[in-house]
């Protein structure tokens, strides 16, 4: 499972930090989605633990899913990065466990 965690995260980070590239800003965002993800899923791991029933990264992905909705539409493919970037990052770092 801890595996699973830090692999889903990784991905994240590299997808949308790959996206930001071009981002002078693009470093500092991929370490801040890094340590809330790993902050989030700690925080997961001992309110949960190994309890069936709750899986981390579907909450996560629920969550930014329904976060970034807003981004589709209208935008140019940097609006559309950036937007996505700064929701999941938002995600992240609120960790709403209330939810999962």
């Amino acid at each position: 499972m801890k595996h699973l965690i830090v692999g889903t995260v990784a991905v994240i980070v590299l997808g949308v930090g790959s996206a930001r590239a071009d981002d002078s800003e693009g470093d500092k965002w991929v370490e801040q989605l890094g340590a809330a993800g790993k902050s989030c899923a700690a925080l997961f791991e001992r309110k949960f633990g190994e309890t069936k029933g709750h899986d981390w990264v579907d909450c996560m992905t629920d969550q930014t899913n329904k976060s970034i909705e807003g981004c589709v539409g209208g935008r140019s493919r940097r609006e559309f990065s950036i937007c996505v970037a700064g929701r999941t990052l938002k995600v992240m770092q609120t960790c709403d466990l209330s939810k999962c």
